[in-house]
C-alpha cells in the first residue's frame, strides 16, 4: 500500500500544499479526537468517591465548563472536517484533470499505430473511469495511510505508558492482524482479477455494437450480438462480485483482530483492577480509550482493497505514459518551398512490408495522382507524409528538409487533408469548419463556404451555420459532408493538399459540386491525390502507379497510355465498367 500511496503522491505533485494541508488539518482534528476523551477522564478524576486524589469536587460549574469544551471540540472537528476534505476533494481533482490533459497531450505525438493496436475501449475507460475512481477513493487512500500508520505507533506508545503488559498482549495480537492485513492485500493479485481492464473490453463491444447497429439490422443478426454484449455484461457483473466476495473473510479476519484487541484491553484492565494492580483511574482510561485507540490502522487495512485498484488504475495510466511518441518532434526548421521528395522509403506494418525503396520527387505547386489496386500503398504514402507514422527507413523531405527536422506544428500547419470517410465533430457546422483556422471569422468560414460549394445547403438547415450534425454528421449526406471537409481545408490554405479518393462512392451530381470546389482548393498548391476514378485525373501533371509498395509506372495520362501496364490496364477496365448494364 505505500509503494502505491508514493506512485500516487507523485501523480499529486503539483498539488502537494494543499495536499499536505489537508494532512495538517487531518491530523489536528486526529487532536481533537482525544480532547473529548481528556474531558472525560477529567470529569471523573473529579469525583473524590472514583478518585481519592481528587483535587477539586465535580460541581455545577465545573460540569457546565467541560460540556462547553466539548461543544467547542465538535464545533472545531467539523470545521476542520469540511477544510480537509474540501482541501483534499480539490487538490484530488485538479490533480487528475491536469493528468487527463497530460496523457491528451502525449496521445497527440504518438503515432497512428499504436490506435490501431490498442483497444480504445480500454483507452477510453483509463481516461474515464479510472481517472474518475482516483478522484473519489484514490485520494482517501492516501489519507487512511497518512492517519492509519501514526494512530497505530500514537496508540502503542499510549499503552506503553499506561501498562506494559497490555502493551505486550497488543503486540502479540498486531502479529496475525498483519497477516490478515497482507492476506487482504494479496487477495487480487492472487486471484488475478482486474475489474477496470475487464471495463475497457466492455466499453470496446458496445461501441462497436452501437456503431454498427445498422449493419446487425439489415442483416438481421442484431439479437446475436445483443446477446454477447449481454453475456459480456453478465461476466462483468459476476466478475465485480466474486471481486467482492473475495475480500469478505480478508476483512473479517482483519477486524476480528481489532475487536479482539479491544475486548482484550477490556478484560485485561477489569482483571487487574480486581487484583488491585492498576487503579480506577487507568481503569477508566484505558476502557474509554480501547474503543478507538486502533480505528485509524483499521481502515488502512480496509481502504487497501481499494489501494489494489488505485495501484491498477495507477498502472494503466502509466501505460498511456510510456507508449513512444514520435521522434523529432521538437525541431525548429519551417520549409520555404513545398516541392516533396520520398528518396528510398521503405515502411511495414509490424511485418507486413508495404513500402519497398520507394523514390519520388513532386515539383513544388504541381498536382501528382497515386494509382494502383487496393492494399498497394497509396494511403500509407500520404500517411508517412504527414506523420501519422515514421517511415523505418529513407528519407521525405519538404522543401529539401527532412519532416523529422520540422516540429509537428510547422509540419501540419503546411498540410491539409481531405480524407474519403468525413468526421464531423458533434458541435456547430461553422466549428466544424473553423477547425481549419480556429481564429477564422464569421464571414471567412462562408467564404470558404461558397467556394467549397456547401453554402446553399447549410442556409436550408434549421439553424445554418449553427446547426449541430448527428454524431460524426450523420445527419448529412456523403457528398455534404465532403464539402465541409474541402470548406476546412480551404480556409486553412495549407500550401499541400492530400486527397484521398474524395470523389469515392459519390453520386454525379455531389462528384461534379466536389469538382468544382477542389478546382478552388487546388490552386497554386502541391497536391498529391489518390484516385480510383481515372477520368478524374487526365489532367494532373504526373501520375505514379504504385504496384506492390513500388513505382511500376510515371507519367502523364496521355504518357501511361501509349505503355502497356498496370495504368492502362485499369483504364480499360473501367471503360468496360462504365459500359455495364443491367
Amino acid at each position: 500500500m505505500l509503494k502505491t500511496v508514493y506512485k500516487f503522491l507523485g501523480l499529486m505533485k503539483t498539488q502537494y500544499k494543499r495536499l499536505y494541508l489537508s494532512f495538517l488539518f487531518n491530523f489536528l482534528d486526529g487532536i481533537f479526537i482525544m480532547i473529548p476523551l481528556v474531558i472525560a477522564y477529567y470529569m471523573v478524576a473529579s469525583i473524590p468517591e472514583l478518585n481519592k486524589n481528587a483535587t477539586r469536587q465535580l460541581d455545577e460549574k465545573l460540569l457546565v465548563l467541560c460540556i462547553a469544551a466539548m461543544a467547542v471540540t465538535i464545533i472545531c472537528r467539523i470545521i476542520l472536517r469540511y477544510a480537509t476534505m474540501r482541501l483534499r476533494s480539490g487538490a484530488g481533482y485538479e490533480a487528475i484533470c491536469e493528468k487527463r490533459i497530460s496523457l491528451g497531450s502525449h496521445l497527440k505525438h504518438a503515432s497512428m499505430g499504436f490506435f490501431s493496436k490498442k483497444n480504445q475501449g480500454d483507452l477510453i475507460s483509463t481516461i474515464t473511469s479510472d481517472a474518475a475512481f482516483l478522484e473519489i477513493e484514490g485520494i482517501g487512500v492516501i489519507e487512511k495511510a497518512a492517519t492509519g500508520i501514526p494512530s497505530l505507533i500514537i496508540g502503542l506508545i499510549f499503552l506503553f505508558c499506561v501498562d506494559y503488559r497490555i502493551f505486550i498482549f497488543t503486540v502479540l495480537l498486531l502479529i496475525p492482524a498483519w497477516y490478515a492485513y497482507r492476506r487482504l492485500a494479496s487477495t487480487q493479485d492472487r486471484l488475478n482479477i482486474n475489474r477496470q481492464k475487464f471495463i475497457g473490453t466492455v466499453t470496446e463491444e458496445t461501441v462497436e455494437f452501437i456503431h454498427g447497429i445498422h449493419i446487425l439490422k439489415s442483416c438481421q443478426t442484431e439479437k446475436q450480438h445483443k446477446t454477447k454484449i449481454m453475456q459480456m455484461f453478465e461476466k462483468l457483473r459476476d466478475e465485480s462480485i466474486r471481486n467482492e466476495l473475495s475480500h469478505l473473510f480478508p476483512i473479517a479476519l482483519f477486524q476480528f483482530w481489532f475487536r479482539a484487541i479491544t475486548a482484550g484491553t477490556v478484560f485485561l484492565a477489569g482483571m487487574f483492577f480486581l487484583r488491585n494492580d492498576i487503579d480506577y483511574m487507568r481503569l477508566f482510561l484505558l476502557t474509554l480509550s480501547s474503543f478507538g485507540l486502533f480505528q485509524g490502522i483499521e481502515g488502512m487495512g480496509i481502504f487497501s482493497i481499494f489501494a489494489k485498484m488505485t495501484a491498477q488504475s495507477l498502472e494503466r495510466m502509466d501505460i498511456i505514459d510510456n507508449i513512444p511518441v514520435m521522434s523529432d518532434i521538437s525541431g525548429e526548421e519551417e520549409p520555404d518551398q513545398f516541392d516533396i521528395s520520398y528518396e528510398n522509403v521503405s515502411f511495414a506494418y509490424d511485418s507486413t512490408h508495404v513500402l519497398k525503396n520507394l523514390s519520388f520527387h513532386i515539383p513544388e505547386k504541381k498536382t501528382t495522382a497515386l494509382v494502383g489496386l487496393s492494399g498497394s500503398g497509396k494511403t500509407t504514402i500520404i500517411n508517412l507524409l504527414g506523420r501519422f507514422w515514421d517511415a523505418q527507413q529513407g528519407k521525405i523531405k519538404i522543401g529539401g528538409k527532412e519532416i523529422q527536422n520540422l516540429s509537428y506544428e510547422h509540419l501540419l500547419r503546411n498540410l491539409s487533408f481531405v480524407f474519403q470517410d468525413v468526421f464531423l465533430f458533434q458541435d456547430s457546422i461553422l466549428n466544424n469548419i473553423r477547425i481549419g483556422k480556429p481564429s477564422a471569422s464569421l464571414d471567412e468560414v462562408v467564404e470558404a463556404a461558397k467556394k467549397a460549394g456547401c453554402h446553399d445547403f447549410i442556409m436550408e438547415l434549421p439553424d445554418g451555420y449553427d446547426t449541430v450534425p448527428g454524431e460524426g454528421g450523420s445527419t448529412l449526406s456523403g457528398g455534404e459532408k465532403q464539402r465541409i471537409a474541402i470548406a476546412r481545408a480551404l480556409i486553412k490554405d495549407a500550401p499541400i493538399v492530400l486527397l484521398d479518393e474524395v470523389t469515392a462512392n459519390i453520386d454525379i451530381e455531389n462528384e461534379v459540386k466536389i469538382q468544382s470546389a477542389l478546382q478552388e482548393l487546388l490552386k497554386n498548391k502541391t497536391v498529391i491525390m489518390i484516385a480510383h476514378k481515372l477520368s478524374t485525373i487526365q489532367n494532373v501533371d504526373q501520375i505514379l502507379v504504385i504496384e506492390d509498395g513500388s513505382i511500376s509506372q510515371k507519367g502523364t495520362h496521355n504518357e501511361l497510355m501509349k505503355q502497356i501496364g498496370l495504368y492502362k490496364k485499369l483504364w480499360d477496365m473501367q471503360y468496360q465498367t462504365e459500359k455495364w448494364k443491367i
